[in-house]
């Protein structure tokens, strides 16, 4: 497991990179801003990484880039099935609500699982490795140009 280097683009290369969390911090934590970011995440992440119902955990946005000053960390949450994401989403309301997680955590959530239908939401694996419009104009990518995730395996972080 390892973190490719950013691009030509200050992007991570396409495909989706297995890694872990020390290794994220290690790559993405140089500032003060980018802490408080972090540290907000990782509060969040110690509250959900022993549940057996998420697989993984897949970072994006313009924390996993060269910006001095992200104003969030994307997340999208894989749950193991569609049943268990549901379970949890009212067992745990405050922990899968994504209003509560942007208020409180400072995350952008998206969840993930096997069966889901387009009706409950693109699949964020694949919205994740999009590029908006304003990414593509002001760093002068080409428009089928995909990024790369970041992806982290719960069963090696437990």
């Amino acid at each position: 497991m390892s973190i490719p280097h950013l691009n030509q683009y200050n992007l991570l290369p396409a495909g989706v990179h297995e890694c872990s969390i020390a290794e994220i911090e290690n790559m993405f934590v140089y500032n003060s801003i980018r802490r408080r970011i972090w540290d907000s995440f990782i509060d969040y992440f110690n509250l959900i990484k022993n549940l057996s119902e998420i697989e993984s955990i897949y970072i994006d946005g313009s924390f996993v880039t060269d910006k001095d000053s992200p104003s969030d960390v994307d997340i999208a949450i894989e749950f193991v099935s569609l049943y268990d994401w549901g379970r949890l989403r009212r067992s745990n309301p405050e922990l899968f609500d994504e209003a509560v997680i942007k208020e409180t955590w400072h995350l952008d959530y998206l969840p993930c699982a096997p069966q889901m239908r387009s009706w409950q939401g693109t699949d964020a694996r694949e919205f994740f490795q999009g590029l908006e419009a304003q990414d593509i104009e002001r760093r002068g990518i080409p428009k089928e140009t995909k990024k790369g995730i970041l992806v982290v395996r719960l069963e090696g972080e437990r």
